[in-house]
Formats: C-alpha cells, sequence, structure tokens
C-alpha cells in the first residue's frame, strides 16, 4: 500500500496520484465522514459540508458518518446513507462499493473488529494514522491503497470534482434507502413486553419532541446503539459521544458544557442507570446552574451491553451486572432537579414535551425493558 506519514504542510506526490487514480476509476465509491471533519474549525467544517453536499447532489453517492460526524451530512438529505461504526449497521452500503474513501476517517472511531470489505480504502485526513491506530480495526490496514495527509478541504475539494465527473453507476435517493434499510432493521429489534419502554421508544419520542438544533448527549452502553442512529440531526454538534474507547459517565457532563456552549439551546441527555451512578453529584451542578437540560434515565437495573456480551460468551452472572433499582427522580429532586419517574409511551411523551418546553432542569427516570437489546446489538454490530 502506499501510505504517507507527513505533516500539515507536505504531502506526498505518489500518494497524491494514487488516491487521485483510484478515486477517478471507482464507479461505486461510498464515502465515510470522520471525527478529523468534524473537529476541523467551523470555516474548514462549512467548506468540507458544502462539498459533501456537492459530492451527493450531482453523483449522488452514498455518504456515511461516524458518530463523531454525524450531522457533517443531515439526516434528511438522499444521499445520507446512515452511520459507520465499523460494524453491521453499515455493511450493505460498503459491501457494494467498489472503492472506501474516508475523509478524516480515524480508525479508532470503529469497533475492534475484523475489515471484512473488499474494495479498496483511501484515506485523506489532516493527521497521520499509524499502523497502531490501524490495528485497532484489525485488518483495515491491509485494504488502504493510499493516505494523504494534508488539508481536508483542499482534498475533499480535489476528490469531489473527479467524483462530479466520473462515471458513478449510484442513482438518486440511494444513500438514502440503505439508511432507511439499516433504521428500519434497528427500530424492529425488539421484543414485546408490557414491563417499560423499549430502548427505541425512548430516542424516538424524544427526538420527535425535542425542536430543531437540539443537542442529545449519549453515555457509553447498550442505549447508545439506538441514542445515535436514531437522533436526528441537521448539523453537525447536535449528537455527542464519547466514541472509541467508550467511557461512561460521559452524558451528563457533556450536557452540561453543551448547553453551557450554545446558551438557550435544549438539550437532552442520554444516559443509562449505570453511567449516570458513576455522575451522580452532577445533578446538583446541573440544578445549580439552571441549565435547559433534560436528562433522560434509561433504568433497567443492569449493565446491560456488559451483561448481553458475556452471556453470549458463558461468562458472568446476573449478579455481576444487575443491582437494586434505584428511584433517579427521588435524587434528582434532592438535587434541586424537577424529575418524574414513567413507565409507559404515553406518560413519558407527554413528560418529555412539558420538560423541553419549561426549558428547566428536569431529570425523567424511565423504566426501560432491556430484553431487546441482544436484539439491538446484533442490528447494529452483528
Amino acid at each position: 500500500p502506499t501510505r504517507v506519514i507527513d505533516d500539515h504542510d507536505r504531502t506526498d506526490a505518489s500518494a497524491v496520484a494514487d488516491l487521485l487514480r483510484l478515486v477517478a476509476a471507482a464507479t461505486r465509491p461510498v464515502i465515510v465522514v470522520g471525527a478529523g471533519a468534524a473537529v476541523a474549525s467551523p470555516a474548514e467544517r462549512e467548506a468540507i459540508a458544502a462539498t459533501l453536499s456537492v459530492i451527493g447532489g450531482t453523483s449522488h453517492v452514498p455518504i456515511l458518518c461516524t458518530y463523531k460526524a454525524r450531522g457533517m451530512v443531515a439526516d434528511n438529505d438522499p444521499w445520507c446513507a446512515g452511520v459507520a461504526t465499523g460494524a453491521t449497521i453499515e455493511a450493505p452500503v460498503l459491501s457494494a462499493a467498489d472503492l472506501i474513501i474516508g475523509i478524516g476517517l480515524d480508525p479508532v472511531e470503529f469497533i475492534p473488529a475484523a475489515w471484512p470489505y473488499a474494495a479498496p480504502v483511501v484515506l485523506v485526513g489532516s493527521w497521520a494514522i499509524s499502523r497502531d491506530d490501524y490495528a485497532h480495526a484489525e485488518h483495515l490496514g491491509a485494504e488502504v491503497a493510499a493516505e494523504v495527509v494534508g488539508s481536508l478541504v483542499e482534498l475533499t475539494a480535489s476528490i469531489g470534482s473527479l467524483l462530479q465527473t466520473s462515471q458513478g453507476s449510484w442513482s438518486v435517493g440511494d444513500g438514502q434507502r440503505f439508511r432507511a434499510e439499516a433504521l428500519s432493521r434497528l427500530l424492529s429489534a425488539t421484543v414485546p413486553s408490557s414491563n417499560g419502554l423499549t430502548p427505541q421508544q425512548v430516542v424516538t419520542i424524544a427526538s420527535a419532541a425535542a425542536p430543531r438544533g437540539a443537542i442529545a448527549t449519549a453515555d457509553a452502553g447498550a442505549h447508545m446503539l439506538v441514542a445515535m442512529p436514531l437522533w436526528e440531526v441537521d448539523g453537525p454538534e447536535q449528537v455527542l459521544n464519547s466514541s472509541g474507547y467508550a467511557t461512561m459517565g460521559f452524558a451528563l457532563p457533556a450536557a452540561i458544557a453543551a448547553a453551557l456552549a450554545r446558551p438557550g439551546t435544549p438539550v437532552v441527555c442520554f444516559t443509562g442507570d449505570g453511567g449516570l451512578g458513576i455522575v451522580l453529584g452532577e445533578l446538583e451542578t446541573l440544578a445549580r446552574l439552571g441549565l435547559p437540560v433534560v436528562v433522560v434515565v434509561f433504568n433497567d437495573a443492569t449493565l446491560s451491553l456488559i451483561a448481553v456480551k458475556q452471556n453470549a460468551e458463558g461468562h458472568g452472572g446476573e449478579g455481576a451486572v444487575t443491582y437494586g433499582g434505584s428511584d433517579f427522580a427521588v435524587v434528582a429532586r434532592g438535587c434541586g432537579l424537577a424529575a418524574e419517574r414513567v413507565d409507559t409511551v404515553a406518560d413519558y411523551d407527554r413528560a418529555i414535551r412539558a420538560a423541553l418546553a419549561s426549558g428547566a432542569p428536569t431529570l425523567l427516570d424511565v423504566v426501560v425493558d432491556p430484553s431487546s437489546y441482544p436484539a439491538i446489538l446484533n442490528a447494529v454490530r452483528g
């Protein structure tokens, strides 16, 4: 493979030539936008997003975004193909590609798993990817045909110019078709139950209730598998998670930070009961600051993602991953927040709409049935 480890001011001519040759020859390229694009300066990010919009609108190339890059293309754009995780949810679109173009993509954004796609990969970014980083995605390194480090704005524009004139075979709406099929599989990954809400319902109801431009934060855990794909976005920085080597306890501090950075913008904090327990004292911080944050607790009294993984491998036991149920609404009221415990769709829909309308810091302790998580994990990660 042709690779260049370089700084922001230099690119290797042979790597650039390989990159442009592969892009020009592709008939079914797919773009994966990563963290490098999302963390660029606002002006650079806007320029990259504008180029992606032109690419999608003219050549109909499906565009995936990693969790960190969600919003670099809007969810309702015809070329938006959904999320890229390094796992199953994006497999149909990447399997159909004859070239995978990573724009600001860092392998650490993917879960550690084998890279199953035959199409060559080209990467452009503002920092170089080391062999150790490739190892995170196991076999991705073997598929990288060219890596170029330089101005992400200029490199994306060069790729866009080629794609607009190449003879691709994608049709209008192919990206959105892939996304709709992936979301359908995720939404149908449920087990009927009368014991609380499904994880999908918690996110879709909140997303429908929130005003345009509202921000969501998602903690590490099983609920992240539904929160990240199902929260609707139309721009960057509208859904935040720790990603990579994911850290529990991220969502509440991130929600507080988001509300401080974007005064007046409603924020929905999706957290599991385990993650909230790690940062429980920050409820007092939220109440004291009076920020417009609605904390939505997926309360199933279980470390659900760990439970699903260890049960599948025959390890652990219920005593290792379950605990006595906590009433987080009582705790939140003790910290000075408005709070309510809900266990039906109707009550949750009413409560979250009221909380968002109030603009006051609020906690909703949502009783969630965890029995759908194995099917959800299969739909997202396989």
